[in-house]
């Protein structure tokens, strides 16, 4: 959650490499209004990021992931 404060917010249709992708997860706090996940954008619509197993994967982030988007950040110029 300390990193959904930085940077500058861009939209889901204007993401460059390197943008985090911040998420809710469903049922873990009171309001899926509040960050539980993220993942770093690394282009043509897909994300690296990890969770329990497999670990380190790769996802596209239409379908699952993107009922769960709350915004994208850019830390990085």
């Amino acid at each position: 959650r300390a990193q959904a404060r930085k940077g500058i917010r861009v939209s889901i249709n204007h993401l460059q490499k390197g943008d985090l992708l911040f998420f809710y997860t469903p049922g873990r706090f009171k309001s899926n209004k509040i960050v539980g996940h993220v993942g770093m954008y690394i282009g043509k619509g897909k994300m690296i990021h990890t969770y329990g197993k497999p670990g380190v994967t790769i996802s596209p982030i239409h379908g699952y992931w993107k009922t769960r988007f709350l915004f994208a950040k850019r830390i990085a110029r």
